[in-house]
């Protein structure tokens, strides 16, 4: 990672639309990711296939180690190789049962590092958000680990990051921590969030709440993307047969309309241990949290969302995998993938019309 100035910023997204107006010379082309971090801009660099679109992976409610997580893992390098892949989602619940106790918890290398192996998945940046499972142990060792690993990224426990596409577009990906937008919203923690006895009140209470919220519905009100994609562990629709806590369904009343507020254009979430896909007031919602750990019953039909395009199966959802998208400037590949690499269900979706719907 390297750090640049925001002067330097600018040149660098001026030098990545001149690049593509005139060509570029190879079959790769280098461009740089940007995120805010203490006042400065900080830059991954990411290679785009010339003329090919922005390709990335995520996965959700995956570290558990053993032989699902690793068969997933085995696949993902195998996509990401063939589709040249530039980045991975996370999607919460990194670590079970209790997240990680430090910095230096091998749990690290076990689940994580020794697991995603392949080059295609090593060399590229990983977004990484917080589950329910994480803000049992230290949260504040998975930030800092950002600093320790080459891939890890977690600057904070939410963050955004930016991405130029073709044509001088951008998709912008939000990453917000779900069990942190409880806190705000809940009048007993204890009771009212699952598990939130056990967890910190620095990043689970209501100021770490309030807070997010705040930053959160400035980074939904930015016009400039083409496309706005959030990420975050708990699910705002699903038709994943488990129980809701308070704090659950306030958080997804309150996103669910700023979702429709600021039209966001895919929301990812794991938590429900099943693959979905439902279309509600506009967005399309990735379910998407079969990395590895155990699996989950979908609804029986009739008590399904209505807006559901795709379960898994009935029943006990009947596999583990991972979810590709590609996106390109006007319109993106949902794709979900088993782990034995095949595609499960796949669909095209086009942005939604983000700057008239603001302004109105």
């Amino acid at each position: 990672m390297i750090e640049v100035c925001p002067f330097v910023e600018k040149i660098l997204f001026a030098l990545v639309a001149l690049k593509r107006l005139f060509g570029y010379a190879g079959c790769h082309m280098l461009i740089f990711s940007l995120q805010w971090r203490g006042g400065q801009a900080v830059a991954d660099r990411i290679f785009l296939h010339k003329d090919s679109p922005l390709v990335f992976l995520s996965l959700g409610d995956w570290g558990i180690g053993g032989g699902a997580q690793n068969k997933v893992g085995q696949q993902m390098g195998l996509a990401a190789k063939a589709h040249r892949a530039s980045f991975v989602i996370g999607l919460g619940d990194n670590f079970y049962w209790k997240g990680v106790e430090a910095l230096n918890d091998t749990q690290f290398v076990s689940k994580f590092e020794t697991v995603y192996t392949h080059p295609a998945i090593k060399r590229i940046p990983w977004y990484m958000s917080l589950g329910d499972h994480d803000h049992l142990g230290s949260v504040q060792a998975q930030v800092n680990y950002t600093r320790r690993s080459r891939r890890w990224r977690m600057p904070a426990p939410y963050f955004s990051k930016s991405f130029p596409l073709k044509g001088g577009n951008s998709a912008k990906l939000v990453v917000v921590d779900s069990v942190g937008l409880e806190g705000a919203l809940v009048e007993d923690r204890g009771k009212e969030i699952r598990m939130g006895r056990q967890m910190s009140e620095h990043f689970t209470g209501r100021e770490a709440g309030e807070k997010q919220w705040r930053w959160l519905e400035a980074q939904l009100a930015d016009p400039r993307p083409q496309w706005l994609l959030v990420a975050g562990h708990k699910p705002v629709v699903s038709s994943c047969d488990r129980d809701r806590f308070r704090g659950d369904k306030l958080v997804q009343q309150k996103l669910e309309e700023l979702m429709s507020r600021y039209p966001v254009d895919v929301y990812m979430h794991g938590h429900d241990h099943s693959a979905q896909h439902t279309v509600h007031r506009g967005t399309h919602h990735i379910g998407n949290g079969i990395g590895g750990f155990g699996l989950h019953r979908v609804m029986a039909p009739e008590q399904r969302h209505a807006g559901l395009q795709w379960i898994s199966g009935d029943g006990l959802n009947p596999f583990h995998g991972f979810f590709l998208g590609d996106i390109s400037e006007f319109e993106m590949n949902l794709n979900w993938y088993d782990a034995t690499g095949s595609v499960r269900h796949n669909v095209t979706i086009q942005p939604r019309a983000r700057n008239s719907s603001m302004e109105a």
